[in-house]
């Protein structure tokens, strides 16, 4: 493939990934699968890799448009997903719930594990919620997290890190706002990932803060954190 069209394909794929995640985005995932060049790629299996054991109550936040949800039912784990907009598969070891992280009507302490994949980073900016926008939805979503996980209890999540900023449809957060979207958890680790040339590959910390994503995520924070 020659430079011309390679610089053709690669404005085209980032351009599908800024879409809605619905309506035409939704149209073109059938014929061309986006999620392989983007951070899912890696973040599933980094999920998979880090979550506690099977037969665990576990939620997967922002689930509609993830397998993940789905592989976490087959690996035998009591897996609950929610999302605003309605989830299209069954399992039997899934339940799905319509609504908001922000207020559920979980029990307190009640998931061992929940999981947000390129979620929180979305929460409260109006592009997919179409809704008023909540400027600290990503905070709330957390507090409700931290309710509904039992004592001990694991948060794992992925959002975009480097040079802060919002943008119309999520936030890039920098070392002083990750903390303190994460100040009510013990952190237990922390792992960094950039994209390069197409392809995502582990980075350090300080390398990946000075990563700019104005507007496609160029590098993510994978954490581990425990209540």
């Amino acid at each position: 493939m020659n430079t011309i069209l390679k610089k053709f394909v690669h404005s085209g794929v980032d351009f599908i990934s800024r879409l809605p995640e619905f309506g035409l985005k939704e149209e073109i995932r059938n014929i061309f699968y986006q999620d392989v060049v983007s951070e899912r790629i890696i973040e599933y299996a980094w999920v998979v890799r880090h979550i506690p054991g099977g037969g665990k109550v576990v939620l997967d936040v922002g689930c509609r448009y993830s397998n993940l949800v789905l592989t976490l039912a087959s690996l035998g784990y009591k897996t609950y997903g929610i999302d605003i907009e309605p989830y299209p598969y069954s399992h039997r070891n899934l339940k799905f719930v319509t609504g908001d992280i922000r207020k559920t009507n979980f029990k307190k302490n009640f998931f061992n594990t929940v999981i947000a994949v390129s979620t929180v980073e979305h929460i409260g900016l109006g592009f997919y919620e179409k809704t008023k926008k909540d400027i600290d939805g990503d905070k709330k979503a957390v507090e409700e997290i931290i309710r509904i996980l039992k004592p001990k209890g694991k948060f794992i999540l992925t959002v975009p890190y480097g040079k802060w900023r919002i943008t119309k449809s999520y936030r890039v957060y920098d070392e002083k706002h990750l903390k303190q979207l994460l100040g009510g958890f013990k952190i237990l680790l922390l792992e960094y990932f950039i994209r390069e040339e197409r392809e995502w590959i582990p980075s350090s910390r300080s390398r990946s803060s000075e990563v700019d994503s104005p507007s496609v995520v160029n590098s993510v924070v994978f954490a581990v954190c425990q209540k």
